[in-house]
């Protein structure tokens, strides 16, 4: 299974996912979008090719502040807020309130 790895603030879609009674496949239970559903695709096949999971995972797509920090790789944010509170998961962390000290590499 693809994961960043190490231990981070947000984990969700990279070492933990929650699947809901019909069958959709979350990236955690705060975050509404499913990745996929069991009932179509293994859940071997949703963790490794989802779009939704693949983005979580690639730092470099997020967005504003948490995409320039250099904090990135131990943080992430939480995605769930971002979309919840920007209606874009790859928002920056509505609740952070750091200034980056250089962009992401």
């Amino acid at each position: 299974m693809l994961s960043t790895g190490g231990g981070k603030g947000c984990l969700a879609g990279q070492k933990i996912c929650v699947i809901d009674v019909k069958g959709n496949v979350l990236p955690c239970s705060y975050f509404p979008l499913s990745a996929g559903n069991l009932n179509q695709e293994s859940l071997s096949s949703i963790w490794s090719e989802s779009t939704l999971f693949q983005q979580l995972r690639d730092f470099k797509s997020y967005q504003d502040r948490c995409g320039q920090c250099e904090f990135i790789k131990v943080c992430g944010g939480c995605r769930a807020r971002a979309y919840t509170m920007t209606g874009n998961h790859l928002a920056q962390e509505p609740f952070c309130q750091h200034q980056p000290k250089q962009a992401y590499n």
